[in-house]
C-alpha cells in the first residue's frame, strides 16, 4: 500500500507542476537495475511509449543529466535525416521541441530526472526552471524517506 501512495504522490506532484508551469509535457526518469534509465512517470503524455524508452548514463538528455548533475536544457530540437533518434527518444515520442531537465537529488546522489518540455518554441523561464528544481526537490526528500 505505502509503494501505491507513493505512485499517485508522485503522479498528482507531475499533474500540478505541470498546470502551474504550463508545459505540455512532465516526466521522471529512474534508475533501473544494470545502470539503466527509465521514464516511469509521466503527465500530459500522448501514448505510453516513454515507458519503453531505456537509456545509459550520459544517452539522452536524462542520461546526460545523471552523468552531470545539474540542469541540461535543449531547445528548438526538430528531428533531422541522419540524426541518432536514441539522443532525445524522449522528445521523438512525445512531439516535444524543447525541454528542461533537472536532477532529483537525494543528499549528493543523483537518484531521478524531472523532465518539463514543450510540444511548442518556447524558452522556459526562471520560474518555470525553479519550479521544477523545487518539485525534484520534493521528489529527492520524498526518495531520502523511503
Amino acid at each position: 500500500m505505502v509503494v501505491i501512495r507513493l505512485e499517485e504522490q508522485i503522479q498528482e506532484a507531475l499533474d500540478g507542476i505541470r498546470a502551474e508551469v504550463v508545459a505540455d509535457f512532465l516526466a521522471l526518469a529512474l534508475p533501473e537495475g544494470g545502470g539503466q534509465i527509465r521514464w516511469a512517470y509521466a503527465s500530459g503524455n500522448r501514448n505510453d511509449r516513454f515507458k519503453r524508452i531505456v537509456l545509459r548514463p550520459g544517452k539522452g538528455i536524462a542520461g546526460r543529466v545523471f552523468s552531470l548533475g545539474r540542469p541540461v536544457s535543449v531547445e528548438g530540437i526538430t528531428p533531422r535525416a541522419g540524426d541518432d533518434p536514441r539522443e532525445y527518444p524522449i522528445l521523438l515520442a512525445e512531439g516535444l521541441c524543447c525541454a528542461v531537465a533537472v536532477p532529483v537529488l537525494c543528499g549528493s546522489r543523483v537518484r531521478g530526472v524531472l523532465l518539463m518540455a514543450s510540444r511548442t518554441p518556447r524558452t522556459f523561464s526562471s520560474s518555470d526552471v525553479d519550479a521544477a528544481i523545487g518539485l525534484a526537490e520534493r521528489l529527492g526528500s520524498v526518495y531520502s524517506e523511503v
